[in-house]
């Protein structure tokens, strides 16, 4: 599935959680699935450092589960 604007981080296999760029701000959009009943991803950094292994902003990227 192909959503414009939306890439994961890696594309190295995953097993039960997935990190992906939205290409806008993160915030927003948990708030918008929460507001739907949807909760089932976290914005990352998770805890408010920056990660090495994901370059680029944090500000789009949700840890998916």
């Amino acid at each position: 599935m192909k959503i414009d604007g939306v890439r994961t981080v890696s594309t190295q296999p995953f097993f039960r959680e997935f990190a992906l760029h939205l290409g806008r701000d993160a915030s927003g959009v948990l708030l918008t699935m929460a507001n739907d009943g949807v909760l089932g991803a976290c914005r990352l950094p998770l805890d408010g450092r920056a990660r090495s292994s994901i370059e680029g902003d944090l500000e789009d990227v949700l840890l998916v589960t």
